[in-house]
């Protein structure tokens, strides 16, 4: 069996290609064609990075938001645990913590969000980390819980016409006040 299997080799080397290089006679003097286009793919991809990167801190740096004199004196973000009763901070308190794009500390508050504003609701989990998704990393969060039974429909975005993956409303602690409660009224 093993004398079958050296002559079969042993023909595939005399009539067949033994090497891959082979095929490409007029380019073995240049090197293997793998070599030759990717250096230059590569350098034109790092150096379009390079460049985006430094674009992102020159914009962040000349486009820093001014401090606004009339910016709302926040309270201190409560300290919360899954199971807590929270109630959501007046529209008009949250809209003052807003920028122009809708966001306070990079998470936005959105349309279906107002209608859960002076409820007592209780917190789900307390969020320390999350995948985003459009930028596929694994972000660190602080100050940021979900509640029990505040999912978004969809219903609210235009470009998703009705969404149906049902996802959770991520809070700042800043938008909602704990409420105490008394010993015997605490959910187990």
């Amino acid at each position: 069996m093993h004398e079958e299997q050296s002559k079969k080799a042993e023909q595939l080397t005399k009539h067949g290609v033994g090497c891959q290089l082979e095929a490409f006679p007029s380019q073995l003097d240049q090197g293997p064609p793998s070599r030759q286009e990717p250096w230059s793919w590569y350098f034109r991809r790092r150096a379009r990075g390079a460049v985006q990167k430094i674009l992102r801190l020159v914009t962040r740096l000349i486009c820093r938001p001014s401090e606004s004199p009339a910016a709302p004196v926040l309270p201190a973000a409560p300290d919360l645990q899954a199971g807590d009763l929270v109630r959501v901070r007046p529209a008009e308190f949250i809209r003052s913590t807003l920028d122009e794009k809708g966001m306070f500390r990079g998470c936005a508050f959105a349309l279906q969000m107002y209608q859960y504003c002076g409820k007592e609701l209780r917190v789900a989990k307390v969020l320390n980390r999350f995948f985003d998704e459009a930028r596929s990393h694994m972000l660190k969060v602080r100050n940021m819980v979900l509640l029990e039974g505040v999912l978004c429909d969809g219903s609210s975005s235009s470009f998703t016409k009705g969404c149906d993956r049902m996802c959770f409303y991520f809070w700042r602690t800043e938008w909602l006040e704990k409420i105490e409660e008394a010993p015997g009224q605490q959910k187990p």
